[in-house]
């Protein structure tokens, strides 16, 4: 299930595997292909504009 999260101020929409888009429907979109196929696609995961398992350096940092 997507679910929504503020990070950096911004409104981030997170997938079941972890990572976040901007676009609602750009995460629907991946959970779907990876429900499907059991794997991520590239063309879906190049719009991620989070990922929690890249270096800190190189991800929004989430704010409580």
């Amino acid at each position: 299930m997507v679910r929504e999260e503020t990070h950096e101020k911004k409104t981030i929409y997170i997938c079941d595997c972890g990572l976040g888009y901007d676009d609602i429907l750009i995460a629907y979109a991946c959970e779907e292909y990876k429900r499907q196929h059991g794997i991520n696609a590239e063309d879906i995961i190049k719009h991620a504009i989070y990922n929690p398992r890249s270096e800190p350096s190189n991800r929004i940092s989430p704010t409580q």
